[in-house]
C-alpha cells in the first residue's frame, strides 16, 4: 500500500510498482468524492474516515477489494498496466487515513510505502483541501496538541491558499511521520528524481519486486496526471528537465514572508524533514 498526498507524486510512484508482473493497481479507494466509493464504503465525507467508528467500514471495504469483489475496478485490455492474471495489489491511497498506517499494515499484512513531497509545491498545485472543511468536528483532532489545533483552526478560517495547503499537508502526514516503523519504505518525491537507482533498489528489496530494468524504464516517464501541472512544468517534463530544476522550480513563486510563515507552521507541527527555505528533504 502506497500512502501519499494529492499532487505528491503518488501516481508516478504507483506506476513504478505497477510496472511489475502480476500487479493490479487500485487508485484512491478512499476518495469519498466519488459516488461508487460512497456506495461501497458507506462513508460520504473525509471527516468520517477518522475515528474508531470508521474502522469496520474501512476493513470490510478493503477486504472486498483484496478479495477481488469489485471486478469493475480492474483494468481492461488496452489500458496502461493491464494484466490478464494478477496476484498482487498496489493501492495508491492519497485521500486519507495516514493516521492509521500501522492498522493497515497489521490488519491486511500489507507492505507499506510512505511517500512525501515538499509541502510548498504540493500546496501550490492543489486546488482544494477537502479535509479542512470537516476538521473542526473530526476525530483526527485527537492526534494533535492544543497549540497545533489553535493554529489549524486559525488557518482554516483566515489562512492563505498556501498556508491552508501546508496545514492540510501537516494534518495528512504528521501522524504517519510519528508512527513510522522500520518495516515501512519511506520515500520522498525529491529523492526519486535525484537518486532513482537507489530508490528502485530499495523498493525491489523491501517489496520483493523482480524486474528492476522495467522500473528503470518506467521512472523516466511522467505520470498520467501531468495535465494538472502548470504549463511551465509540463514543458519541463516534456523536454526532460534536470531533476534539480523540477524540484526547485517553486522557489521563485514564494516570497520570503511566505516562506517564514510556512516555516512557522512546520515547526509548530514538529516537521523536521522539510524546511520552507530549501527544496530538498533535510537528509539529502
Amino acid at each position: 500500500m502506497l500512502f501519499a498526498s494529492p499532487r505528491g507524486g503518488s501516481t508516478w510512484a504507483t506506476g513504478l510498482i505497477a510496472s511489475q508482473p502480476g500487479f493490479w493497481p487500485v487508485s484512491e479507494p478512499l476518495n469519498v468524492r466519488l459516488p461508487w466509493v460512497q456506495q461501497r464504503l458507506g462513508l460520504c465525507t473525509f471527516g468520517a474516515l477518522y475515528g474508531q467508528s470508521a474502522d469496520k467500514y474501512i476493513r470490510d471495504y478493503y477486504e472486498n477489494i483484496f478479495a477481488g469483489c469489485y471486478a469493475d475496478l480492474k483494468l481492461r485490455p488496452g489500458q496502461r498496466y493491464y494484466r490478464p492474471v494478477t496476484h498482487r495489489f498496489v493501492v495508491k491511497e492519497n485521500q486519507g487515513c495516514l493516521d492509521r498506517i500501522p492498522w493497515f499494515e497489521d490488519t491486511f499484512n500489507a507492505n507499506i510505502v510512505h511517500l512525501l513531497r515538499h509541502p510548498i509545491p504540493v500546496a501550490l498545485s492543489r486546488e482544494a483541501f477537502p479535509l479542512l472543511a470537516d476538521f473542526q468536528s473530526c476525530a483526527l483532532r485527537e492526534r494533535f496538541t492544543s497549540e497545533q489545533l489553535r493554529l489549524a483552526d486559525t488557518l482554516i478560517a483566515h489562512g492563505s491558499h498556501l498556508q491552508r495547503g501546508v496545514l492540510a499537508w501537516c494534518l495528512h502526514h504528521v501522524p504517519a511521520l510519528e508512527d513510522r516503523r522500520a518495516t515501512w519504505v519511506q520515500l520522498t518525491y525529491e529523492e526519486t528524481l535525484l537518486q532513482p537507482v537507489a530508490v528502485i533498489k530499495e523498493l525491489a528489496e523491501k517489496l520483493h519486486l523482480p524486474d528492476t530494468d522495467r522500473m528503470l524504464k518506467q521512472i523516466s516517464k511522467p505520470s498520467l496526471v501531468t495535465r494538472k501541472s502548470d504549463p511551465a512544468t509540463r514543458a519541463l517534463l516534456k523536454h526532460g528537465a534536470d531533476p534539480q530544476t523540477l524540484i526547485s522550480k517553486w522557489l521563485p513563486r514564494v516570497s520570503l514572508d511566505e516562506q517564514a510563515s510556512v516555516e512557522g507552521i512546520l515547526k509548530t507541527f514538529g516537521v523536521t524533514l522539510y524546511s520552507a527555505y530549501h527544496p530538498e528533504p533535510q537528509y539529502l
